[in-house]
């Protein structure tokens, strides 16, 4: 796990320096690389929905689980922190902002950026397939959280240091994090709290007073143990 995290970070580092020129289309990067790793996951998804259905093996939990653990995991994970710090870059450098107006401009062009992922074809048929009638647009809603938290977490772990700079007490990173869950429109009270925690633990860790890589692990971590949760 470590020698992965290690080649994250390298990656990470390597990708931002060598890249930084190519802002323009770093906010449909930013998507692209995000919806990919989901697309990915989906149509590896498909196969088993249809082969273990009828042994109901597969429910929308485990759905949510797998988009999760894959989108956050190390194989990913470089490449989508290098396209959030372009998008982060291409705000801070052709934007007439500072502190946490930098970040509020930042989080308004990755919400702009991440699309509905619930209305996909792809998605609609595998969440159609393993729920009732009357459940499907409220598991559909929960595909679309899952996405959404990852934009989320996966922006704060790129604009860490930025908020840490502007001096936000901890009360107020917990509201300022409270309010980009509102603004993303996902109302996930674990998910919010398990996010804003681990921000809280990464600060003051890191070269610039935040730590990237602790924070994107801990949220992965908790968001993961909550959604892998068995129902009461």
């Amino acid at each position: 796990m470590k020698n992965d995290m290690k080649l994250i970070m390298e990656a990470f580092k390597r990708n931002v320096l060598h890249e930084s020129t190519q802002l323009a289309p770093a906010g449909a990067q930013m998507e692209d690389a995000l919806e990919d790793m989901f697309d990915d996951a989906l149509q590896k998804l498909e196969d088993k929905v249809d082969s273990e259905l009828n042994e109901e093996l597969i429910t929308i939990a485990s759905i949510l689980y797998t988009l999760w653990i894959t989108v956050m995991g190390a194989a990913g994970m470089g490449s989508l922190l290098t396209k959030f710090s372009k998008y982060m870059l291409d705000t801070t450098t052709t934007q007439d902002t500072t502190g946490l107006e930098k970040v509020d401009k930042f989080f308004d062009g990755v919400f702009e950026s991440v699309a509905t992922f619930g209305s996909k074809p792809l998605t609609k048929y595998i969440v159609k397939k393993v729920s009732e009638p009357a459940d499907v647009a409220a598991n559909l809603d929960k595909v679309d959280n899952i996405y959404k938290i990852a934009a989320i977490v996966i922006g704060l772990a790129v604009s860490g240091a930025e908020i840490v700079k502007a001096s936000i007490d901890a009360g107020g990173v917990s509201n300022y994090i409270a309010d980009l869950f509102g603004k993303a429109g996902v109302k996930d009270a674990k998910a919010l709290s398990a996010t804003a925690d681990a921000f809280s633990t990464s600060v003051g860790t890191g070269a610039d007073g935040f730590e990237v890589l602790k924070f994107v692990n801990t949220a992965k971590t908790a968001i993961q143990n909550y959604i892998n949760a068995p129902t009461p």
